[in-house]
């Protein structure tokens, strides 16, 4: 299995300077677990054949196996350890990751996330970008009722710095964001989280969206209708903060 893995994408594609070691470390932390992952053969046979994702031309074949690698590959992390972030503070995330390496996990550590991440979805021309999000939706919520114990809340690269401050989360983040519609909403569900980023885990629950809990693959006229709208009324709310604010 190992000939397979020629290099990480996932360090390769965000160099984060100062953490080289613990860069090498978390590779092959991430590699050994992925190749106990049997679907990690399937991946890499099928990206070897397609060679240039962009190109479309294995395209269903692609969100196939993404699904199946969303609802059935390795995602469980460790007690204590799972950290949930947005994906404009991903780059934040990944650089604690690797700084702290026994202390967080996150989705794209876990074998389903990085064989995710190895197929690359948002290469795929001509792609709707909610077919795109589905699988990683699918894994989110797998992932959000396989953690146990504290859950790690990561904002603007800080981890349970808003913690105090839950109100401000709603400022921060849309309502459509991931970490509500999906995390935090299953989470809740979850009798093995005891809290979220320093709060008892019900303290967040005015955070969770109920508009998007149930989606399917591909994504409905109605759907899409509904979180544009949730995004516009958003958008009017965070317009009167920034007013009462300035």
């Amino acid at each position: 299995m190992s000939n397979l893995f020629t290099k990480v994408d996932w360090v390769d594609k965000h160099p984060i300077e100062g953490f080289d070691i613990h860069k090498g470390y978390l590779s092959r932390r991430i590699l050994r677990r992925a190749e106990q992952e049997p679907l990690t053969r399937d991946v890499f046979n099928h990206l070897a054949k397609q060679g240039d994702p962009a190109d479309g031309v294995y395209k269903d074949e692609t969100f196939r196996l993404a699904e199946t690698v969303a609802l059935n590959a390795d995602v469980t992390p460790s007690k204590d350890k799972a950290m949930i972030f947005t994906g404009a503070h991903k780059s934040g995330a990944e650089a604690l990751i690797i700084q702290y390496p026994n202390r967080f996990e996150a989705t794209h550590t876990a074998p389903a996330g990085f064989l995710l991440e190895e197929l690359n979805l948002f290469g795929l021309q001509n792609t709707d970008l909610d077919d795109i999000y589905h699988p990683w939706f699918e894994l989110a919520k797998r992932y959000s009722l396989a953690a146990s114990g504290h859950v790690h809340m990561v904002i603007d690269g800080e981890c349970d710095a808003l913690g105090a401050d839950l109100t401000a989360l709603e400022k921060i983040l849309p309502p459509e964001n991931t970490m509500r519609q999906i995390e935090i909403a299953f989470m809740l569900s979850n009798p093995k989280i005891s809290s979220i980023s320093g709060h008892d885990k019900w303290a967040l629950e005015p955070l969770a969206s109920n508009h998007f809990e149930q989606y399917s693959n591909p994504v409905s006229q109605g759907q899409k209708a509904r979180r544009a709208k949730a995004k516009l009324a958003w958008y009017k709310k965070k317009q009167v903060w920034s007013h009462k604010a300035s």
